[in-house]
């Protein structure tokens, strides 16, 4: 069963996986990735690890096309975000991270001119692979998207709100307002069957939206 996955950040598809002309010097004509768009004249969205894992990489100066960057291992893969504007320094080779732990800013940084985006790769026993189709066959539609963060989140049943932090914290007051017709509302995103919230912890979907 594959592991839970969000999108490394919330935005809009710049560019797609595979061959491509941007008509920049230097830029890859064959796209490992997705980018993924931020608002140039808006606050750096934070760059979030879409899975639990463990960093097996980090470039913290410009020295080539990537920038700054940051991979990390997965459960079902290894995740590449690159040209970020910062990295937290507790994030090194070696350390382990949560689903949901901030890996960096998105930024431009490059030896190439670029706007700010993020660029996202998925590579799958050493492979680069089409984040478009991975995501769908996890559970998740896209790789920018982060539903119950800016995106509409489907629900079956639509009733009033409460907010939840964590499953020990909130698991008794679910279970006494369940009557009152009570669902999540901080949703980061939802996987198979499960729900994620900001405190990185799983509810069951099923349980929680038809309280």
């Amino acid at each position: 069963m594959p592991a839970p996955l969000i999108a490394p950040v919330n935005g809009r598809r710049t560019s797609s996986f595979g061959l491509r002309n941007t008509g920049i010097p230097g830029a890859s004509t064959n796209h490992q990735g997705v980018d993924i768009g931020g608002n140039p004249r808006g606050s750096k969205p934070d760059v979030l690890a879409p899975q639990s894992g463990r960093v097996i990489d980090v470039q913290r100066k410009v020295v080539n096309a990537r920038g700054l960057y940051v991979m990390i291992r997965g459960a079902d893969a290894d995740f590449l975000v690159q040209h970020l504007d910062s990295i937290p320094k507790n994030i090194k080779v070696g350390k382990k991270v949560r689903l949901g732990q901030k890996l960096g800013v998105m930024g431009n940084t490059s030896t190439v001119k670029i706007a700010l985006h993020l660029h996202f790769e998925v590579h799958v026993n050493g492979r680069a692979v089409d984040p478009e189709d991975f995501y769908p066959r996890h559970g998740q539609p896209t790789p920018w998207e982060r539903p119950g963060e800016g995106v509409r989140m489907k629900v079956k049943f639509k009733s009033r709100h409460l907010l939840l932090r964590s499953y020990f914290e909130d698991r008794k007051t679910v279970a006494a307002l369940r009557p009152g017709g009570f669902r999540i509302n901080t949703a980061l995103s939802t996987w198979k069957g499960w729900t994620i919230t900001r405190a990185n912890r799983y509810y069951p979907t099923s349980r929680l939206t038809k309280v």
